[in-house]
């Protein structure tokens, strides 16, 4: 038996906008569109409840009175989340027929919890995993529904994981939507001896100091918070840097940590504790000029050690004075 089954999706971001398009145009049975405060796709997926006449709504909690009897009077089969980043109670949960489920950009069980394609970069993996799952009163702990994965290269960037989550997100929807409608679909429990959860990550947690670090886990920290993220940051004579790409040479350079040793068609190669850098692309804070241009061969980018001697030598000027 075929049941078009009633959904409301809460759509955010691109992933919410992609997946709201592929629902709609399938023809499927969207009842309303729950949108997320400042979104910088909001009017993308307005553009979308106009041109296809499903209504959307925006709560600030979508836990509360109003919210929870608006969402109820549908009388929906499923809550789809796409990008949904407020959090669901279980009251709210407990609405749908049938159940909830979110699009996770992990692999489940092992990339629980907050921002896990950026740590799969930091962690080095050769591959990466999304996930469709049932949402139950764990943190994505629920029934995986689909998955999908890809190697990863060192050149890949956050930028292009995002790329390939948002055109693998909504093929992988459809397909799971359709096997709930025809009652063919399986879900697969997960095992919990195998979850690992990962943290919420911040803007500070991008900090270089060269002499901490070595060329791989720097280049992992790079190409994980580059563009649309703030960028991994480091400092030169007090100027903040950020750093857009980078890469790893073909041969290994051994040198001091944070001294750049050569400077040639844009690229500044950097010691690490352990191999050297090339910094391809970067720009001051302050006036958002290149980092290339700014700097010469041998000059020192920022390493605890440098920090360490700048505060006990203002500690002796003062006892000077």
């Amino acid at each position: 038996m075929s049941i078009n089954n009633k959904i409301i999706l809460f759509a955010k971001g691109k992933r919410g906008y992609v997946c709201c398009k592929k629902i709609l145009e399938e023809g499927r049975n969207l009842s309303l569109i729950v949108r997320q405060p400042n979104d910088s796709f909001d009017e993308d997926i307005l553009f979308l409840s106009d041109k296809f006449k499903v209504p959307s709504i925006s709560f600030t909690d979508p836990n509360s009175k109003e919210a929870l009897n608006t969402l109820s009077s549908y009388l929906p089969d499923l809550f789809v989340l796409a990008g949904y980043g407020l959090i669901l109670r279980n009251e709210c949960l407990r609405i749908p027929r049938l159940y909830s489920i979110n699009l996770h950009g992990g692999k489940l069980p092992y990339y629980r919890g907050s921002s896990p394609l950026n740590w799969a970069l930091i962690n080095n993996e050769k591959s990466v995993g999304i996930s469709i799952l049932k949402v139950d009163d764990g943190i994505d702990t629920g029934d995986i529904l689909a998955e999908s994965t890809r190697s990863l290269k060192l050149e890949d960037n956050i930028s292009a994981l995002h790329d390939w989550a948002n055109t693998e997100f909504p093929v992988m929807l459809s397909s799971v939507l359709k096997k709930i409608q025809h009652q063919e679909i399986t879900p697969i429990p997960q095992n919990n001896l195998d979850a690992v959860y990962y943290p919420r990550r911040f803007p500070d947690d991008g900090f270089i100091l060269w002499d901490k670090i070595n060329a791989v886990d720097a280049h992992n920290l790079i190409r994980a918070l580059s563009v649309p993220y703030p960028c991994a940051y480091t400092f030169f004579k007090g100027r903040e840097i950020r750093i857009r790409s980078s890469s790893l040479p073909k041969s290994m350079f051994q040198g001091e940590p944070g001294r750049i040793y050569r400077k040639s068609k844009g690229k500044l190669l950097v010691g690490t504790i352990l191999n050297a850098l090339l910094i391809e692309d970067a720009y001051f804070v302050d006036d958002m000029t290149s980092l290339y241009d700014g700097v010469n061969r041998y000059d020192t980018l920022a390493t605890l050690t440098e920090v360490a001697f700048n505060y006990y030598s203002n500690i002796n000027e003062n006892k000077k004075l």
